[in-house]
């Protein structure tokens, strides 16, 4: 702990400790920001009416103990007294510490429950884009070819188109169909496309199977993975990141559940370089060479030995890949792209000023969220980039 305490800044805890803060405010939302008590004892009974029916949770009596949250609103409580556009000055006589918004919403309830969606995407997303760029990263830096038998290769990519088109292609507005009016036509239609990607699915294995009765279904193909994983990192990685979200905003329907998926397939470009630059040099290194010697198979040796050395080098990526996530979801949010019109996020809270330049509340409290969260998460890479160069270097 010393060593840790000699080697990180005021600064750098000060970061820590607003994204630990950060993180336990979107997770305990409905405590911090809830019109409902979150507590009455009356007559010796308790109850909690923050987490019951509005219906079933009768007013408590004057004498009864009453616990309340510190922001006596949620993101959608409207309060008609209020009004419209009250600044911090005004709305401070109802509690609206921060204002309300155009539609007479508490600022403060917004960006606390915002909170949950920004930090959910940004998370959610950065995981997706990691997953994607260790794998091809590993595939490209670790294995570098790939041989296998003619048979195995054309029913494999048989197999990939059947499955893009009857899982991906085919469900795009099924997917629609079953979150917005959850259909029994769709549930259906979703029933039909997954019993068409299995048997896709076991008819290509099974002829591949066949295939591998002829000599030329055995004879071993090469597929230099290293050089088309790095052409295809230079050809997505050239094309404006928010230019191709919005490209697929247009083919795929946009739901909260999707935008991290679409982020994730959009940002994994340097981690896959990070991964494969780090998974190169770790190729020929001793432990790698023993581990060979010892009769372990490649993929063992990738993600029992090489991959956990790999984190250091993964955790600064991805402190700073939150960051450019976080950033992408509040642009998307702000063009009203990704999440519901109606739904708390930090970027909404940002657009709804575009309509009312003269609340300035609704401008800076939302953009200094958002610009304190990338800061600390870009000073949280730096000193976890720091650290680990420290102990690289004292290594024996």
């Amino acid at each position: 702990m010393k060593r840790i305490t000699a080697t990180w800044h005021w600064y750098e805890w000060s970061a820590a400790f607003f994204l630990m803060a950060l993180l336990s405010t979107a997770l305990l939302a409905d405590f911090v920001a809830n019109p409902q008590p979150l507590l009455v004892v009356e007559e010796g009974a308790w109850r909690f009416p923050a987490f019951e029916q509005p219906q079933a949770s009768p007013e408590p009596s004057s004498e009864a103990f009453v616990m309340r949250a510190p922001i006596p609103y949620d993101a959608q409580a409207i309060d008609r007294e209020a009004g419209m556009y009250r600044s911090p000055a005004e709305g401070a006589a109802r509690y609206h510490w921060l204002g309300t918004d155009s539609f007479g919403r508490d600022v403060l309830a917004g960006l606390v429950y915002g909170s949950r969606i920004s930090l959910f995407v940004s998370l959610a997303g950065i995981l997706i884009a990691t997953g994607i760029g260790v794998v091809l990263g590993g595939l490209a830096g670790f294995w570098g070819e790939w041989r296998l038998a003619r048979a195995t290769l054309l029913s494999g990519a048989l197999a990939i188109v059947l499955l893009f088109f009857y899982g991906i292609y085919r469900l795009r507005f099924v997917w629609f169909d079953l979150i917005s009016r959850e259909s029994s036509v769709a549930w259906g239609e979703w029933g039909t496309s997954l019993a068409l990607c299995v048997g896709c699915g076991l008819g290509c294995w099974g002829l591949g199977r066949w295939f591998q009765r002829f000599a030329w279904g055995k004879r071993p193909f090469s597929i230099p993975v290293d050089a088309l994983v790095s052409r295809l990192i230079e050809v997505v990685i050239a094309i404006p990141k928010l230019f191709l979200l919005l490209a697929f905003v247009a083919i795929f329907p946009t739901f909260l559940w999707v935008l991290p998926v679409l982020l994730g397939c959009t940002g994994w470009m340097n981690l896959a370089r990070l991964v494969r630059a780090e998974a190169w040099a770790a190729r020929h290194t001793g432990y790698a060479e023993s581990a060979r010697m010892l009769g372990f198979s490649q993929t063992h040796i990738f993600f029992r030995e090489v991959l956990p050395n790999l984190w250091p080098t993964l955790s600064v990526a991805l402190a700073f890949g939150t960051a450019e996530m976080l950033l992408l979801e509040s642009t998307l949010a702000f063009l009203r792209i990704g999440t519901d019109a109606s739904a708390a996020s930090w970027g909404a809270l940002l657009a709804e000023s575009r309509s009312q330049p003269a609340a300035w509340w609704l401008a800076v409290f939302p953009g200094l969220l958002i610009f304190l969260t990338i800061v600390s998460l870009r000073t949280l890479g730096d000193a976890l980039g720091r650290r680990h160069r420290r102990y690289a270097l004292s290594a024996p």
